[in-house]
């Protein structure tokens, strides 16, 4: 509900971002997790009316998609889509409204690094970053879990593997954001 005398409004918003692959099999780290989407639009009193719905998108778990943030059917932002491989997994986009819409950032891919003899890491790739900041970082051998997002809207971290065993889990998505700014 907008505060009395406003005459428009100007929004910023996240979708959530996705969580990293939680790799369990194959010859590479787990990808990270996408960024959810920006998107920023102006709007006047009368698009306003009296209130509108406010949708806070959620960051995904391991292997999940972030959702959508959204104010009524005026803005909407995508969250990124559910990591799937030791792909980095693309950012959120195709949200809807008038407005700018900006793609999230991607995930990096999960890599192999060659040790002598038959030991071998495989790395997480890390979180992709989204219009604030950066996402989780990879896990690194069979001990360090993939990291959560940091940044709203930001991806989680895969996970990695080392010495026969995989690492735990990869990390979750962060959430998305709303900001909402009133001029009078």
């Amino acid at each position: 509900t907008p505060t009395a005398g406003t005459k428009y409004i100007v929004v910023h918003m996240l979708g959530g971002g996705s969580g990293g692959w939680n790799a369990g099999s194959g010859n590479y780290g787990g990808g990270g997790g996408g960024a959810g989407e920006y998107a920023t639009g102006t709007y006047n009193a009368t698009s306003i009316g009296a209130s509108q719905a406010v949708t806070i998108g959620a960051g995904g778990a391991a292997n999940a998609a972030g959702t959508t943030t959204s104010l009524g059917a005026l803005l909407t932002a995508a969250g990124a889509p559910a990591a799937a491989s030791y792909l980095g997994t693309p950012g959120g986009t195709g949200g809807s409204g008038t407005g700018l819409h900006v793609q999230g950032g991607s995930g990096a891919n999960g890599i192999i690094q060659a040790l002598s003899g038959p030991t071998y890491h495989l790395w997480g790739g890390s979180g992709g970053a989204s219009y604030y900041g950066s996402g989780g970082r990879g896990g690194t051998g069979n001990v360090d879990v993939g990291q959560p997002g940091n940044a709203y809207g930001s991806g989680g971290g895969g996970n990695g593997y080392m010495s026969s065993t995989w690492g735990p889990n990869a990390g979750a998505g962060a959430g998305g954001v709303i900001v909402i700014y009133e001029y009078q």
